[in-house]
C-alpha cells in the first residue's frame, strides 16, 4: 500500500504539563476530575445509580461532596481496585481553568478506547495505537483492562463558556475513519470524556439542590504512578487543533487508496462463525425502514436503561437482528449472536447504537408484551462440565411474529389511511404516520388535526402512486 508522507505535528501545539502540573498523579486526578467516581467491582462495569438523583445523594452528605481519597486511588494504581472517573462543568468550582496563548480554557482528560472485545487481535490494536500516533504524537497509552486494546490519554482544551461537546465528537469521528483506513483488525475506536454538565442551585451557602446532565465515565489511567513524567508530556488539543487533525485525516484517507478491508465478513471462531454477510447488510437495510414504520404504529412506551433510551430504532433493530441471525439446528439463537450482528449492522452504518444485552433484553421484553414475539421454549442454560463430561449451551427458543415478519418482509407497507401501497421513495418520506412523544417535550397535536394529515397524506398518496406508475390498492 502506498502511502503519503506522515503529518508533521503543530508548532503551537502545547502539552498536559504545560498547563497543570500537581506534585503527583493522585492530586492531578482528584482536581480535574468531578466528585462523582465509579468504582469496578464485576466485569470493571461502573457503578453508576440509573436515577441520577439517587446518584447525587450518594456522594453528598451534609451538603459535602464525598471526594475521591487517595487511598481508592493508590488501590487503583496497584491494581486491586478499578475506578472510573467523569469531567463535569457546572456553576461551581471544581474544573480546571488553564490560559494559553492569551485565550482562557477549560482543561479536560479524555481517554482513546481501542477495544477487541468482540473481534480482533494484539496485532491489529498495536497497528491502529501507531496509526492514531501518526497524527496525535505523544499520545499516553496503556494497555486496557482486559489485555485485548490500549487506552490512549490526552487532554482537551475548550474555550469556556463554548459547548464542551463538539471537541470529542469531532475527535472521535477522526479516529473512526483513521482506523477504518488504516484495516487494523479491532472491534472499533470510541473517544470517551464527554463533561457533564453540574448545576448547583443555591441560596447563600444553602445548596438547595444538584441536578446532573450528561457526561459519560472512562477508566482512569492505571500506569500514570510510574510513568508521571511521561504523562504530562501527553498533547493538550484544543478544538482548532482537533478540527486540523481531522482535516489531515479526511485528506489523507480520500487521497490514498484504502488499504484492503479487514474481514468483517471472515469467519468467527466459535459458533458464530459465517454470521455476517454482504448479502445479510443489504436485506438489513432494506428491512430496516419497514420495520420502523410498523413499530412506530405500535406505541411502544419509551424506556430507560442503562441510560440509554429505548425508542423505536431499538425495537426495529431486535426485530431485523432476530430475521437474519442464522439459527442453529435446534432453532434457537443464542443472544451473542444477535450481538454479533449487530454490531457488524453498527459498523456498517445500518443502525445507529452498538449492542447492549441489557438494552436488549428490556427491548424484547417489551415486544413480547405487545405480542410481536413468539416464544417457543425459554429454558436456556450455559455451557459447563458435570459429572466429567462437557455439557454444551442451550438458548431460549424464540422468533418474530410470523403475521409480523411477513408484513416486514413484503414489499407493501400499511398507510395512515388505512390503504396499502407498495415500498415507494414516497412512503418512505412522507408516508410517516405523525407520532406523538410527550417525553421529549413535543407539543401534542390535536386529534382533528392529525386525521387531517391522515387525509391529506392518502390524496397525495393517490396521486403521486398514479403519477408514477406504482401500485396502489386500498386494504381490504
Amino acid at each position: 500500500m502506498t502511502t503519503t508522507n506522515k503529518p508533521t505535528p503543530a508548532a503551537n501545539r502545547s502539552t498536559f504539563g504545560d498547563h497543570f502540573r500537581p506534585r503527583s498523579p493522585s492530586t492531578l486526578l482528584r482536581k480535574l476530575l468531578s466528585p462523582f467516581w465509579g468504582t469496578g467491582i464485576e466485569g470493571h462495569k461502573c457503578v453508576w445509580d440509573e436515577d441520577k438523583d439517587n446518584h447525587l445523594r450518594y456522594f453528598k452528605r451534609n451538603n459535602y461532596w464525598r471526594h475521591l481519597k487517595t487511598s481508592r486511588i493508590d488501590a487503583h494504581f496497584d491494581g486491586s481496585a478499578t475506578l472510573f472517573g467523569m469531567n463535569w462543568v457546572g456553576n461551581d468550582r471544581g474544573v480546571e481553568t488553564v490560559v494559553w496563548n492569551g485565550v482562557r480554557y477549560w482543561l479536560f482528560l479524555a481517554m482513546i478506547d481501542i477495544d477487541c472485545h468482540g473481534k480482533g487481535s494484539d496485532r491489529g490494536a498495536d497497528a491502529a495505537r501507531k496509526a492514531i500516533n501518526d497524527f496525535v504524537p505523544g499520545v499516553w497509552w496503556e494497555p486496557s483492562t482486559s489485555g485485548l486494546g490500549f487506552h490512549g490519554y490526552l487532554g482537551v482544551l475548550v474555550r469556556t463558556g463554548d459547548d464542551v461537546t463538539p471537541p470529542f465528537e469531532n475527535l472521535e469521528v477522526a479516529m473512526k475513519r483513521l482506523v477504518k483506513h488504516s484495516g487494523a483488525d479491532v472491534t472499533g475506536v470510541e473517544v470517551k470524556g464527554r463533561p457533564a454538565t453540574v448545576d448547583h442551585q443555591r441560596r447563600g451557602y444553602q445548596t438547595l439542590g444538584t441536578t446532573l446532565k450528561g457526561g459519560d465515565h472512562f477508566k482512569l489511567p492505571r500506569g500514570v504512578k510510574v510513568r508521571y513524567d511521561e504523562f504530562l508530556g501527553s498533547p493538550a488539543l484544543t478544538h482548532d487543533d482537533i478540527q486540523a487533525v481531522a482535516k489531515t485525516v479526511a485528506a489523507h484517507t480520500s487521497a490514498v487508496p484504502a488499504a484492503p478491508p479487514a474481514p468483517d465478513y471472515r469467519d468467527h471462531a466459535g459458533s458464530c462463525g459465517e454470521l455476517v454477510t454482504p448479502e445479510c447488510i443489504a436485506q438489513a437495510r432494506t428491512l430496516m425502514p419497514r420495520a420502523l414504520r410498523h413499530v412506530a404504529s405500535l406505541g411502544l412506551p419509551i424506556q430507560r436503561v442503562c441510560r440509554r433510551v429505548i425508542d423505536n430504532d431499538v425495537f426495529a433493530a431486535v426485530i431485523v437482528c432476530r430475521m437474519i441471525a442464522p439459527t442453529k439446528k435446534d432453532g434457537s439463537v443464542s443472544v451473542r449472536r444477535i450481538g454479533r450482528v449487530w454490531d457488524a449492522l453498527y459498523d456498517d452504518g445500518v443502525l445507529a447504537r452498538r449492542f447492549n444485552p441489557a438494552v436488549f433484553a428490556a427491548a424484547r421484553n417489551a415486544l413480547t408484551d405487545k405480542g410481536c414475539i413468539d416464544w417457543q421454549d425459554e429454558e436456556f442454560w450455559f455451557g459447563h462440565t458435570y459429572a466429567g463430561e462437557e455439557v454444551r449451551g442451550r438458548a431460549c427458543r424464540w422468533d418474530i411474529d410470523p403475521d409480523m415478519k411477513d408484513r416486514i418482509a413484503s414489499p407493501r407497507l400499511p398507510i395512515p389511511s388505512g390503504g396499502e401501497c407498495v415500498d415507494t421513495p414516497f412512503n418512505r418520506h412522507f408516508g410517516k404516520r405523525p407520532v406523538l412523544n410527550l417525553d421529549r417535550g413535543r407539543q401534542a397535536v390535536p386529534r382533528y388535526r392529525e386525521t387531517q394529515i391522515r387525509l391529506i397524506r392518502t390524496a397525495q398518496a393517490v396521486e403521486w402512486h398514479e403519477r408514477n406508475g406504482y401500485e396502489w390498492r386500498r386494504a381490504a
